[in-house]
């Protein structure tokens, strides 16, 4: 059992289509021997990463929902200048619940997002998020800072200085986002929180396994962050360790469908043949990988019971069930209805919404 537990969907363009990308998204599933998936819904960040795509991740669990699990997102329209959300985080919640999404995905770590947002990630505002995930032990994918070179533009990789993703002074350090996060755990140490890309923690192993020691829910995704995998090849006895250590807390993940899914196809060969082989070999040939000083990188040769783990199990002790979770398909369609309605207020359609109430109808 193979289970990515970090892709995207919904990055529709006018000349793409929603059910040309589904079509593209299952076919690298199946090339990939995907037997799972969870499709990651970043938010709505006052339009800074497009609108609202919750939909667009329930439309495709709709189509195939014994093989897909949803990570919904919030909603942070009201967040800015200091504001309260228009709809409470709370209210949210319960739907993403009730809807039958599987967990949460946080972007809110981010540097850009943290900085756009203007609120610390322990801050009053969120402490409901955290306090209703803690009760209901509802998991968390959330992002977190982000790789220590890219706050040095000319540290910062070529692929993402192209991104936008490279942090003055006008960002918060590294250290004081992975302050403010630490206050959560602290605050709130039943979290179950997938950190995404390794937390960026893949050269720090030492503070990695600390915190894995002090927070039982806390696990690791392997989604690149490719800046990684050069980590632990330049340090492979010591990685080979922490994954046979921690084989249990680690998720296997692509990041796969980022920008209109111009993502490499070969990113889930590449973070697998990492585990399984100790072979050198090339980077593939990705927007968010390449171009880099860095293009090849050296496996670590776990054996098959690892493998087993982190390749499928570990995501399913994560989210507490062997399947994903079931659509409610009046609350599902009454969400339809407030996302359509949502983006009208602002001028704004929600396609995906649209398509779904649709096909919701025709199913009676």
């Amino acid at each position: 059992m193979i289970i990515d537990s970090h892709i995207h969907f919904g990055d529709w363009t006018q000349t793409v289509s929603p059910q040309d990308l589904y079509k593209k998204m299952l076919a690298e599933m199946d090339h990939d021997g995907i037997d799972a998936f969870n499709l990651c819904v970043c938010g709505n960040y006052a339009g800074r990463y497009g609108y609202f795509k919750q939909a667009d991740a329930l439309w495709f669990k709709f189509r195939q929902p014994h093989r897909v699990y949803v990570f919904g997102g919030l909603d942070m329209t009201g967040l800015f200048d200091g504001k309260a959300p228009i709809t409470p985080f709370v209210d949210q919640l319960e739907r993403l619940r009730k809807v039958g999404c599987d967990g949460l995905k946080l972007l809110t770590g981010k540097p850009d997002t943290r900085k756009m947002l203007g609120h610390a990630l322990d801050s009053e505002v969120f402490e409901p998020v955290y306090a209703w995930c803690e009760t209901h032990a509802f998991p968390m994918v959330w992002h977190i800072a982000d790789p220590p070179e890219f706050w040095n533009r000319e540290t910062t990789p070529l692929w993402a200085r192209r991104n936008g993703w490279w942090y003055d002074d006008t960002h918060l350090p590294k250290a004081a986002i992975d302050a403010e996060a630490l206050a959560v755990f602290r605050a709130h140490p039943r979290l179950r929180v997938a950190l995404a890309h390794f937390g960026f923690l893949s050269d720090r192993l030492a503070d990695a396994a600390t915190l894995l020691d002090t927070y039982p829910g806390i696990y690791l995704d392997l989604a690149p962050g490719v800046e990684m995998l050069h980590n632990f090849t330049a340090a492979p006895d010591a990685a080979r360790t922490f994954f046979s250590t921690y084989q249990h807390r680690i998720l296997y993940g692509t990041d796969t469908g980022m920008d209109a899914h111009a993502t490499s196809p070969e990113r889930g060969w590449m973070v697998r043949h990492w585990l399984a082989s100790t072979e050198t070999f090339d980077v593939p040939d990705d927007p968010f990988m390449l171009p880099d000083d860095r293009t090849t990188i050296t496996g670590i040769g776990l054996p098959e019971p690892i493998l087993d783990n982190i390749l499928g199990e570990n995501f399913r002790r994560f989210v507490g069930s062997p399947t994903p979770r079931p659509l409610h398909l009046e609350a599902l369609a009454d969400m339809c209805r407030t996302l359509i309605a949502s983006a009208k207020e602002t001028g704004k359609t929600d396609p995906a919404a649209e398509l779904l109430l649709e096909e919701l109808a025709m199913q009676g």
